[in-house]
């Protein structure tokens, strides 16, 4: 048997010709009148019932030595996949949403005559066994939660679950100012910040996330609510699985806010490290109602990959000042070769730490700085090289000048000459940024990063997060800068296509304003994007003004970001759990999500989580829980 013509579109058809398997014939001679023909018939084909994804086969034979032409036409239902060896038909099946059958008809032909025909159908199988991961026992979803759309499915719900744990008695915290307190009767995990990269040295990508609890400024225990770093690895058949063990002695690794992370190569040994910025420690609430908000500075994580695939906490040879507010508390992290020795420093809080080539690291300040006593920390920072002369350019983005009023300021400090080029002694350059969006007294400059955004231009272009004080975090809005070939430095948000529509509104707590972002190619069209993430879930009145937790700005490959939200994507609520009392709220976005490359070419699938009831709508019984779970985009969109 041979095919003729093969074509794998739906509704069309593909033939064969080829000898049927039939009983064959007497040759021998003989004088008598034969009888007529038996007339061809094909043989019947069974129905074909399988799961998505997978591959099934069929075999045509007909009552006949005699070659035919055989067509086979896919009439109805989704796009199946079909090749063919002799008389085998192999058929690959989608990814389909939920059960679906396809119908084919083979016809049996001869010079334009059919001679015989038959049918036969194809059940698809939605295949819902990833939905819950392996040994996750807990809340279920119910019937009408929706898991799965034609572009994206939920899996491995609960890989990861927190029990929020309640206080007998309630507390009060005060944040953003004293004059704005609360109760509180739990901590809330809280995501500070997320980074990629391969942290047991299998060749899958992995997340590693910062861990901490809200609210951040109240006092706790650190035994029972653990700052920490959580590393998810990569998995050929979940897709992640949470492997803290990949951080030797993990259990010890205990801070009170864990914050902002950056991967790099700091042990020169060719694998990831992440280093991870410090918060502070609280003072007690008698201390607070006196004024006094911290303790002391937190000394940043340092973990260093061993060889072995796993990380050891090298926090130690950190040589940084912490206590008295030198070193001040940690919104922000960049990490580049500040010094231009070829290892990889870090900048952090108000420190300079300069990497010494031996997995140790030392605080140097004093080297670039002066009068550093005088700044605050600053919320933002970023390494690259806007200048295109190759040495490393500095970001210090919303620091204080306290003998200045408090007014908030941001600068880019431009490499000037070869060497130790950010060093006072090599006389940088200092470009103030302009007023914030909303105005110096009202825009917070909350993260920054430094990367090829705008390929025209020679070097680095620095990219901006800005967000109100007033009203806190309400809004989001990215302005881009560059330094053209002119060495002007220059404003390029204009190439920030629909920024405006994630301003804000002027609400309370929308949680939109802070957040990190990606420069990667999150749709796998060739083209890098700008990936926003934030604490927002867009609960406000105006949803078009409101910042998602997690955005999209798609490149053209030509320096300009198309912002578009995303769609069509299964995220769940407390409401989507079998058994609970339906509080009729419901985000109308996704919340905070974090990209992962799990190798999919459609693009990058996402890590997210979702809060149970709120206490005001638990039932006896109920339980209070976060459960983490992945969305992983189809790769067929069916």
């Amino acid at each position: 048997m041979k095919f003729n013509r093969i074509s794998l579109a739906v509704f069309t058809t593909f033939a064969l010709s080829a000898c049927g398997g039939g009983s064959g014939s007497d040759n021998s001679p003989s004088s008598s009148t034969p009888p007529p023909p038996e007339p061809v018939a094909l043989e019947s084909i069974n129905d074909i019932e399988a799961t998505e994804t997978t591959q099934t086969s069929l075999t045509i034979n007909w009552s006949s030595d005699d070659e035919f032409d055989v067509t086979v036409t896919q009439s109805s239902g989704p796009e199946i996949g079909l090749s063919q060896q002799d008389n085998v038909i192999t058929l690959t099946l989608p990814e389909v949403t939920t059960d679906v059958s396809a119908d084919f008809s083979v016809s049996l032909r001869k010079d334009d005559e059919e001679l015989d025909s038959t049918s036969f159908n194809v059940l698809i199988k939605n295949d819902n066994s990833r939905l819950y991961a392996d040994g996750y026992s807990g809340l279920r979803l119910n019937q009408e939660a929706v898991h799965e759309t034609d572009t994206w499915r939920a899996a491995q719900v609960g890989l990861y679950v927190y029990d929020l744990e309640h206080f007998d008695t309630p507390r009060s915290n005060c944040y953003p100012t004293r004059d704005n307190c609360n109760e509180f009767d739990s901590f809330q995990m809280m995501v500070g910040d997320n980074v990629r990269g391969d942290f047991n040295n299998d060749g899958l990508e992995d997340l590693a996330v910062s861990i901490s609890f809200s609210p951040h400024r109240a006092e706790r225990d650190l035994d029972r609510f653990p700052g920490t770093v959580h590393i998810y690895t990569g998995h050929p058949e979940k897709g992640l699985v949470l492997n803290n063990d990949v951080i030797v002695d993990h259990a010890s690794l205990k801070r009170h806010q864990p914050y902002r992370m950056t991967v790099a190569d700091f042990n020169g040994d060719g694998a990831d490290d992440i280093v991870v910025s410090g918060g502070a420690i609280p003072a007690s609430e008698e201390q607070q109602a006196e004024g006094i908000l911290f303790i002391r500075e937190e000394r940043p994580i340092m973990l260093l990959s061993n060889g072995e695939g796993r990380l050891v906490d090298a926090s130690d040879n950190v040589d940084i000042t912490v206590g008295d507010g030198s070193s001040a508390f940690g919104h922000n992290l960049a990490v580049g070769d500040v010094n231009n020795d070829s290892f990889m420093d870090f900048f952090t809080g108000t420190s300079v730490v300069l990497n010494n080539g031996d997995g140790t690291f030392t605080e140097q300040s004093d080297r670039y700085f002066s009068a550093w006593s005088q700044w605050s920390s600053a919320l933002a920072s970023a390494m690259g090289d806007m200048n295109d002369d190759g040495l490393t350019d500095l970001a210090i983005l919303d620091y204080t000048v306290l003998q200045d009023g408090d007014l908030a300021r941001s600068q880019v400090i431009l490499s000037n000459n070869p060497g130790d080029s950010l060093a006072m002694s090599n006389s940088p350059r200092a470009q103030l940024l302009p007023e914030g969006y909303w105005g110096d007294d009202i825009t917070h400059t909350n993260y920054a990063l430094m990367a090829d955004f705008v390929p025209e231009h020679p070097g680095d272009e620095l990219i901006v997060a800005q967000t109100r004080l007033d009203k806190y975090y309400d809004g989001r809005y990215l302005r881009l800068f560059a330094i053209n070939a002119d060495g002007d430095f220059i404003e390029e948000t204009e190439r920030l296509i629909n920024n405006e529509q994630r301003i804000g509104q002027r609400a309370d707590s929308n949680g939109d304003g802070e957040g990190t972002f990606y420069f990667i190619d999150f749709d796998k069209d060739g083209h890098k994007d700008i990936v926003d993430i934030t604490g927002g879930e867009s609960n406000c009145d105006d949803l078009a003004l409101c910042a998602p937790g997690f955005s999209v700005f798609y490149g053209d490959g030509d320096g300009n970001y198309v912002y578009r939200r995303l769609e069509n994507v299964p995220y769940f609520m407390y409401n989507d759990l079998a058994g609970y009392n339906d509080g009729s709220s419901r985000s109308r976005t996704l919340k905070t999500a974090m990209p992962w490359d799990s190798g999919n070419p459609t693009g990058y699938d996402l890590l997210t989580w979702f809060g149970t009831l709120p206490q005001e709508y638990m039932q006896q019984g109920d339980e209070q829980v976060n459960i983490w779970y992945l969305l992983e985009q189809k790769e067929n969109g069916l």
